[in-house]
């Protein structure tokens, strides 16, 4: 068995990558959004946000500690269908697909507290979003 070396990017930013999960998880900020927040230099944003999305597919409840989240707020947001912002300029496409947001956490997890706070941070007025929902 071969064991690799680290990856230098992940060491540098062990901390701003478990910052972008959070924000990206719990905040419900776009990824693009959750690395400029993250003290992330410009030349490493790129990378950073493909190490930050790779995680997020990857996301489970056995692993979500790594990034200091809650296994309900994981389960929620798995629940959810794992919803993504991506920035967009389209505002029609964001009421369709923040409404099929707001179908999945209806339909499969509206008795949950965690889930309801977790809809309540989805539920935003369509004024001021200027972003498109992914779904899984």
């Amino acid at each position: 068995m071969q064991v690799h070396a680290p990856d230098p990017l992940r060491i540098k930013y062990r901390q701003s990558l478990t910052e972008v999960m959070q924000r990206a998880v719990v905040h419900c900020k776009a990824l693009k959004d959750a690395v400029a927040e993250a003290l992330v230099e410009k030349k490493d944003e790129a990378a950073i946000r493909a190490i930050a999305k790779t995680e997020l597919d990857h996301l489970e409840l056995y692993n979500c500690a790594r990034y200091k989240i809650a296994h309900e707020i994981t389960h929620s947001w798995m629940l959810a269908g794992r919803p993504r912002l991506i920035a967009q300029l389209s505002r029609h496409r964001v009421v369709s697909k923040h409404s099929q947001v707001h179908d999945h956490l209806s339909r499969y997890s509206r008795e949950s507290v965690v889930s309801r706070e977790l809809e309540n941070r989805l539920t935003v007025p369509v004024a001021t979003l200027t972003m498109e929902w992914h779904l899984g």
